[in-house]
């Protein structure tokens, strides 16, 4: 009996010392909820039919602006590939005129 009767006491501190962390965190969310409490009230929610009017032509706005921006970017690109086009001609230009030249250079050399 002895033994069941300190064996119950251990598992009822390990209990309460359990119990106290658990109180300790729930404590500290009630002050959260407590600080938080005014945040939701009716006065900082009175604005939101209001704000919820204006967004509407914000957002169709944003939805502008992201679809000119998809414009200029598809614009952006077709011109780089065209600038990279006219540089591939340049190259390839530059190259032949360097075939003829060198053809050339060897042609002399060899008449001489």
């Amino acid at each position: 009996e002895a033994v069941v009767s300190t064996q119950s006491t251990g598992i009822q501190q390990e209990y309460v010392v359990g119990s106290t962390a658990r109180l300790q965190k729930a404590a500290v969310g009630a002050k959260k909820v407590s600080e938080l409490k005014g945040t939701v009230s009716s006065g900082n929610l009175k604005n939101v039919s209001d704000l919820d009017k204006r967004m509407g032509p914000l957002t169709l706005k944003c939805l502008q602006l992201e679809k000119n921006g998809e414009d200029v970017n598809k614009e952006i690109n077709e011109l780089v590939g065209k600038w990279n086009n006219i540089l591939d001609t340049l190259s390839d230009q530059f190259v032949l005129w360097d075939t003829i030249l060198r053809q050339i250079e060897d042609d002399e050399k060899n008449n001489e």
